[in-house]
C-alpha cells in the first residue's frame, strides 16, 4: 500500500497517506504488513525529501518489521541514511557487515554507494586529521570500487540503463579514483 502511494504520488504528499498511526490501531495479521509497507514507504518518501535523519528512524523501525529475507537489503539503505547525515562510521560498519554475504548484483552496487557517499563524509569531519581522512577516504573509495567491480563480474552493467547508474551523484567521490577509471574504461563508459 505505502509503495503504490509512494510511486504514484510526490514524495511530500505520500507521508501524509503512510501515517504509521493508522495501521496500529488494526490487530489483524495483515496489520504488520500494512505496518512494514507504511514505514517503508515513509522511509523511501523521506530520502527522497532529504529528510535522512527522519528516514533513519523510519529505517529502523521498517527493520523491526522485516522478514528475513528482506532484511540486508534495507540495512543497505539504512546505512546510506546514516552515511548521508554524517555518521560514516556506523554506516561503515553497517555496509562492511552487509557485505561480506552479498550475492545479488544490485546489492554490491548499492554497498559501494553507500562508501562513495561515506567518503563525502569523512572528508567533511574536520575532526580528523587530513592524513587520517585521506587515508579513510582512499580505503573507502578501494572498497567501494571492488564492489562495482564486483558487480560487474555478477553483469550489473550489461544495460545502458544500469552503466548510467556509474553516473549518479552519489559516485562523485569516486570519479577521479584511477581504480573507479580504470572501471569505466572497461564498461567502455565516456
Amino acid at each position: 500500500y505505502g509503495n503504490r502511494i509512494h510511486d504514484q504520488t510526490d514524495p511530500a504528499e505520500a507521508l501524509a497517506a503512510l501515517d504509521p498511526k493508522v495501521f496500529r490501531a488494526f490487530d489483524t495479521p495483515d496489520a504488520k504488513g500494512a505496518l512494514y509497507a507504511a514505514y517503508l514507504g515513509r522511509a523511501e518518501a523521506l530520502t527522497t525529501l532529504d529528510q535522512h535523519g527522519d528516514a533513519l528512524a523510519d529505517w529502523d523501525r521498517t527493520l523491526q518489521l522485516a522478514d528475513v529475507d528482506a532484511r540486508p537489503a534495507l540495512r543497505i539503505l539504512r546505512a546510506t541514511a546514516r552515511a548521508r547525515l554524517g555518521k560514516y562510521e556506523d554506516a561503515i560498519k553497517e555496509i562492511a557487515d552487509v557485505a561480506s554475504a552479498l550475492k545479488d548484483k544490485r546489492a554490491f552496487y548499492r554497498c559501494a554507494c553507500a562508501y562513495a557517499i561515506a567518503i563525502k563524509a569523512v572528508e567533511a569531519d574536520m575532526q580528523r586529521p587530513k592524513a587520517e581522512r585521506d587515508k579513510l577516504t582512499a580505503a573507502y573509495a578501494t572498497e567501494a570500487v571492488r564492489l562495482l567491480s564486483e558487480a560487474h563480474k555478477l553483469a550489473f552493467f550489461q544495460s545502458p540503463e544500469d552503466r548510467k547508474l556509474l553516473d549518479i551523484a552519489d559516485l562523485a567521490t569516486l570519479r577521479s579514483r584511477p581504480e573507479f577509471q580504470q572501471l569505466s574504461a572497461e564498461l567502455k563508459l565516456p
